[in-house]
């Protein structure tokens, strides 16, 4: 029985993962935002941490909410089908927008903050 409620709980986890990729058919869709991996394990922290950045594609603009400041953040954002990137330094202490490419492709977001966090998005437009 401890086996299978672990293979359950393994299976939950890996299925919940695949969902991290939004996909934009019209309109504007809110893009999952995680934190980037690291291989320092005193960074890894001991409880799910709550990502400070919201994140929505709408119409070739990106729109970031922050939900406290985290000084100026880098946000590189990368059409992965085309190698097409798009760079800008944004304040945190309120809602800022990014304008991007409508053409369809697959698109990922790097934030990066002050202090070296980096946390990502990944999109697609059909």
């Amino acid at each position: 029985m401890k086996k299978l409620f672990i293979y359950a709980l393994l299976f939950l986890t890996l299925g919940t993962g695949a969902s991290a990729k939004a996909t934009v058919k019209e309109g504007g869709i809110d893009i999952p935002i995680k934190r980037e991996q690291v291989n320092n394990y005193s960074d890894v922290p001991k409880m799910p941490e709550r990502i400070p950045i919201s994140c929505e594609y709408l119409s070739g603009v990106l729109y970031f909410d922050f939900y406290h400041d985290l000084g100026a953040v880098s946000v590189i954002v990368t059409n992965l089908t085309t190698g097409e990137q798009w760079q800008v330094l944004l304040p945190t202490t309120d809602i800022a927008t990014m304008n991007v490419s409508e053409e369809s492709g697959n698109y990922r977001i790097e934030i990066t903050t002050i202090n070296n966090k980096v946390y990502y998005g990944e999109y697609d437009i059909l």
